[in-house]
């Protein structure tokens, strides 16, 4: 993602969620840090697995909160 893309994509405040937040300030430390999860982890303060758990969360569920249609084969 480049900065320009991040950028468009900062959360508008006040009116943003936690989750939104949450999901700026994990994805734009991820960026700053060349994905390293447990350097990410460190300066947000909380743990790499928590990082883990949020980005499969972000993978299954779109940014607009609706979840993913997954089509069965």
């Amino acid at each position: 993602m480049s900065r320009a893309q991040a950028d468009e994509q900062m959360p508008t405040i006040p009116g943003a969620s936690l989750r939104e937040l949450e999901r700026y300030a994990i994805l734009r430390t991820l960026e700053h840090v060349g994905g390293s999860t447990s350097k990410a982890a460190k300066i947000l303060g909380i743990s790499p697995r928590k990082i883990q758990y949020r980005l499969n969360e972000y993978r299954s569920t779109p940014q607009s909160g609706v979840p993913a249609v997954v089509k069965s084969s």
